[in-house]
């Protein structure tokens, strides 16, 4: 691993950085793709002790803590600027509405349980977390969004017209390499800060999920209870966070595909690691 970030401008740049990625100014999402404290010689965070004196947690555990409390610490909730992120989405789409004659509906979800989106995107941690890019929110990405609502559409035994009508042709089923179906799926953003938290996967048997190399034949051996579980930190957005999810559609398909939405909500999750009771979310249409 490289010993600092690559900061152009030298120390002068790096010390500068290492003093504004605290602050309550700072995009998230940057500080988590870029500066996360992670690199070698790195003295920004430093390394916090537990009631026997010995350093707590891994790098990368005391790492992701002081994220979220630095994140929490500089107290998002309530925000001027992200008040007017979604406030502003809203009136863009008010607008295109109008032009196109069709129908805006918001779906508010809250998150019953965590939350996380993006593990497999690279990064130091080796799990990744999806920040808005420019405004370094967690979001529910639009296309997660239109993914969810085709399952439940499946589940619930729509006809294939009307998934076709609403998200475009199916590739297993028809010859047609692209089409556009009739119903827009948005990005879904927080309309408060949302509380984000540390969570940890255990691998109980890692030499036996390692990779295999030509040293070890390239044969698996069978796990054993004498392996040493492997804890191993990610970041989530916690249980209790609220997001908008606008659709776009013709009148007719509105009321159903926000059903969709809510349904597939509350019973399916979005997100990684659905199967273990994440994503799960509260939904309704907003007024």
């Amino acid at each position: 691993m490289c010993e600092f970030p690559l900061t152009p401008g030298g120390p002068d740049a790096r010390r500068i950085v290492a003093s504004w990625i605290t602050a309550a100014e700072a995009n998230p999402g940057l500080v988590w793709d870029r500066y996360l404290p992670l690199w070698q010689g790195d003295t920004r965070y430093p390394k916090s002790k537990n009631r026997s004196g010995k350093t707590d947690g891994t790098p990368t555990k005391q790492a992701l803590d002081r994220f979220v409390e630095d994140r929490q610490r500089a107290g998002h909730a309530g925000k001027p600027w992200m008040l007017e992120q979604g406030a502003r989405q809203r009136r863009a789409l008010e607008a295109l509405a109008r032009r196109s004659g069709r129908v805006l509906t918001m779906v508010e979800a809250r998150t019953l349980s965590r939350f996380v989106t993006g593990l497999g995107a690279d990064h130091p941690t080796d799990n990744g977390f999806r920040f808005d890019p420019s405004s370094g929110l967690p979001f529910l990405p639009g296309s997660a969004v239109k993914g969810l609502c085709r399952r439940a559409a499946e589940l619930e035994g729509r006809s294939q017209a009307d998934r076709d009508a609403w998200f475009g042709p199916d590739l297993t089923h028809t010859a047609v390499t692209a089409a556009q179906g009739g119903v827009s799926f948005f990005d879904g953003v927080p309309l408060h800060w949302p509380s984000l938290a540390v969570d940890v996967v255990t691998s109980h048997h890692p030499t036996y999920y390692r990779t295999l190399t030509e040293k070890d034949g390239f044969r698996r051996k069978p796990p054993t209870e004498t392996e040493d579980p492997v804890p191993v930190p990610f970041l989530t957005v916690d249980a209790g966070a609220v997001f908008s999810i606008p659709l776009l559609s013709r009148a007719a398909e509105a009321e159903a595909v926000a059903s969709l939405l809510v349904t597939g909500l509350s019973w399916l999750g979005l997100g990684a690691k659905t199967a273990v009771g994440y994503g799960i979310m509260d939904a309704k249409v907003a007024d």
